[in-house]
């Protein structure tokens, strides 16, 4: 009967030792489950957090490439405004010069061309009469530099001619202000 006793002993030992390293088993099974669940919670926490940084990533660079065409557009105002501010003081002394030249220019005489360059001016005028450009030459001329508003240091007659078309008289001068 002993050898029954001892075999039972023994078999409940192994028993025993079956049942603890199930145990031991199902332990490290469920801890690799766990860890293995917490692991793939974290992977898609990180890949929804991936996404909303990079949707944050894109608003933000297109609010900085909003910004920055904004500043262009701000140079480029502020570019202008300079420019127009230097502008503006000149126009005004150009207006008074215009003025004081198509004031001494008689009827039936008509300006072809007119360009201005800082100081100087230079004017082409037509009539069909001769007489009205004589006028233009003589008396106008002669006005415009005796003005006092506007210093004129030099006036320079460049030509006076025949015109074929339209039939008439041409004449040419530079003004130096």
């Amino acid at each position: 009967m002993q050898n029954e006793i001892n075999l039972l002993k023994t078999d409940k030992k192994v028993r025993e030792k079956k049942s603890s390293f199930f145990k031991l088993c199902l332990s490290i099974l469920t801890i690799v489950v766990l860890v293995t669940a917490a692991e793939l919670i974290y992977t898609v926490y990180l890949k929804n957090n991936l996404s909303r940084v990079i949707t944050a990533q894109s608003a933000a660079l297109n609010q900085i490439v909003s910004v920055d065409s904004t500043r262009v557009k701000f140079q480029t105002l502020k570019e202008r405004l300079l420019a127009i501010s230097k502008i503006l003081p000149e126009r005004e002394i150009f207006k008074k010069r215009i003025e004081i030249i198509t004031s001494n220019i008689p009827s039936g005489v008509t300006v072809n061309a007119f360009q201005i360059d800082k100081n100087i001016f230079e004017i082409n005028v037509y009539s069909s009469s001769l007489a009205s450009i004589n006028s233009f030459l003589e008396t106008g001329l002669t006005n415009i530099s005796e003005q006092k508003v506007q210093k004129v240091t030099k006036i320079t007659v460049g030509s006076v001619g025949v015109s074929k078309s339209p039939a008439g008289y041409e004449a040419s001068a530079t003004i130096v202000f």
